[in-house]
């Protein structure tokens, strides 16, 4: 997996430069959630049209759950900054995966979602799907190479047949399988 965020030193070497040349320039990047107003500055002095912040939820436990390093409050800054300088805004709303996240939780954040009509809503909102290079792919306490997550079942998607030896109803990927997928192997599957 590759991880397209732009660089840090992009700020003070290719951005500068574009906002110098008199193109007619409609850019994107990926950027993390906790942009500074001086690099939103920057941004739209580059002519960057839309930016993909490593937004993933506005609930601060959940975040923390996924190690984002960042709080829902400093996702609602940086949605407030880029709404204020006109940039287009693309976020996901992830949850449901995490065995630790309370419903209790989002209900403060929940209250509080028509006072944050004025910010760009997320694309969607998604469950969780782990990946193999993903931080949150690390096999929970819960998890093991042979058994589904709790409430998971669900048909073997590789060969359709009843349950795999995993149990999980997760695409299959040839050659490489996720991490809470043991090696598909049909004589596995009951």
């Amino acid at each position: 997996m590759v991880d397209n965020i732009i660089a840090n030193s992009f700020f003070t070497t290719v951005l500068h430069r574009l906002a110098e040349l008199d193109w007619d320039l409609r850019l994107h990047y990926e950027v993390k959630s906790n942009l500074k107003p001086a690099e939103i500055d920057i941004f739209r002095a580059a002519r960057v049209s839309h930016v993909q912040p490593g937004i993933e939820s506005l609930v601060s436990p959940a975040l923390k759950i996924m190690d984002k390093g960042v709080a829902g409050t400093r996702n609602v800054r940086t949605l407030r900054d880029c709404e204020a300088a006109g940039l287009t805004v693309t976020w996901n709303w992830l949850y449901g995966f995490f065995p630790e996240e309370r419903a209790e939780d989002y209900e403060p954040v929940l209250r509080q979602i028509p006072a944050l009509m004025h910010v760009q809503h997320p694309a969607g909102a998604s469950r969780i799907l782990l990946n193999a290079s993903a931080r949150t792919s690390r096999t929970p306490r819960w998890a093991s190479r042979t058994a589904a997550p709790p409430g998971r079942t669900g048909t073997c998607t590789p060969c359709r047949r009843r349950t795999c030896a995993t149990g999980l109803p997760l695409r299959h990927r040839p050659r490489r399988h996720l991490r809470l997928q043991s090696r598909h192997d049909n004589d596995a599957c009951q």
